[in-house]
C-alpha cells in the first residue's frame, strides 16, 4: 500500500489494522511512517465469502492496478509487468493500462526509495 493508505482503510473499514502486515519506512529523513502490505502467503483479509473485495470502493492503488504491477529501478524509474497467473490480464484494456501507469508515474516523485525497495521485494 501506498503511505498512508493503511490508516485510511482502517478507518473507512472500520477494520483491525493487525490484519494486514505492517512495517516502518523512512519516508524522509526526519519522517518514518508504518505502511501496510499484503503477500500471497495468505487471501485478502478483506476478501468477503463470496470472494468479492470486501472494500472494493477504498480498496489500495495495487488493488486498482493489479494485475499491472511496477518494478521500481535503482535509478529511479519505473517500468511495469502483469501478473500472468491473473484472469484479467487477458481483458486488462490499453487505455486503461496505460491510465494506470500515468498514475503511478505520476506517483513515483512521492514515493521514498526505502519503499520503492520494500515494494520489489514483496
Amino acid at each position: 500500500m501506498l503511505p498512508f493508505e493503511l490508516e485510511y482503510i482502517v478507518e473507512k473499514a472500520n477494520s483491525d489494522r493487525e490484519l494486514m502486515h505492517r512495517t516502518s519506512i523512512e519516508f524522509t529523513d526526519e519522517n518514518v511512517i508504518n505502511i501496510g502490505f499484503m503477500t500471497n502467503e495468505k487471501p485478502c483479509p478483506f476478501l468477503t465469502k463470496q470472494n468479492k473485495c470486501g472494500i472494493y470502493d477504498i480498496r489500495p492503488i495495487d488493488c486498482r492496478s493489479f494485475p499491472l504491477i511496477p518494478v521500481f529501478s535503482e535509478q529511479g524509474s519505473i517500468s511495469f509487468r502483469k501478473d500472468q497467473n491473473c484472469p484479467s490480464v487477458t481483458t486488462l484494456s490499453a487505455a486503461f493500462e496505460e491510465e494506470l501507469k500515468a498514475i503511478w508515474h505520476e506517483l513515483l516523485s512521492q514515493l521514498p526509495m526505502t519503499y520503492r525497495r520494500l515494494y520489489n521485494a514483496l
